[in-house]
């Protein structure tokens, strides 16, 4: 008898717990049960060492892309956040609310890619973000990250000029620049060994 008591009472807590829960979830501005809710969406990874052009594959260089679907949300028309992180550590973060897609998008679910080409040769890593005209308010942050010392970061411009960037933050002891960006640009990022 005790036995069945106990477990009454057991499950009278977890049914209570789980309305509380609900109850909350209710209250926030997204249902727990929508596909894809705004929990972060680790990218999905192609690792292919240098397949994206002749000169890749003479070099060696590894050319890495992740990306993640952002949900357009028509009742609140807002666009779902979310993560990319790639294997080399680099990282994009996007939060809910925060992306305007091009206009021939609009209204639609977005897949946003990082695409990282590591030249070796160089000590370089250079970043191309997709679909081009996509901007954040607030902004998505980017982290960097690099093996070597006396990192520099650029933006890249349309005619290949680059142009040195200041980052928000610096990790120079685990290799790491963080810079919040409100459109999708090119950039670069060298180091010395």
């Amino acid at each position: 008898m005790k036995k069945i008591k106990s477990f009454i009472a057991s499950l009278t807590t977890a049914v209570l717990l789980t309305g509380l829960a609900l109850n909350f979830n209710a209250c926030t501005e997204q249902s727990p049960f929508e596909a894809s809710s705004t929990k972060d969406q680790t990218a999905t990874l192609s690792k292919k060492p240098g397949l994206s052009s002749e000169d890749d594959t003479a070099t060696g260089n590894t050319v890495e892309q992740g990306s993640m679907t952002s949900r357009y949300y028509k009742k609140w028309n807002e666009y779902q956040g979310g993560k990319i992180n790639l294997s080399q550590g680099s990282q994009f973060e996007l939060l809910y609310g925060a992306l305007t897609p091009p206009a021939e998008l609009s209204g639609q679910n977005v897949t946003l890619t990082m695409t990282v080409v590591q030249d070796r040769a160089n000590n370089e890593l250079l970043f191309e973000f997709g679909p081009h005209g996509s901007t954040f308010e607030p902004a998505a942050t980017v982290w960097f990250h690099y093996a070597g010392s006396n990192p520099k970061l650029y933006y890249v411009q349309e005619d290949g000029i680059r142009v040195e960037q200041q980052p928000d933050e610096v990790d120079l002891v685990n290799g790491w620049l963080m810079l919040k960006i409100n459109h999708f640009s090119r950039y670069a990022l060298a180091w010395s060994n």
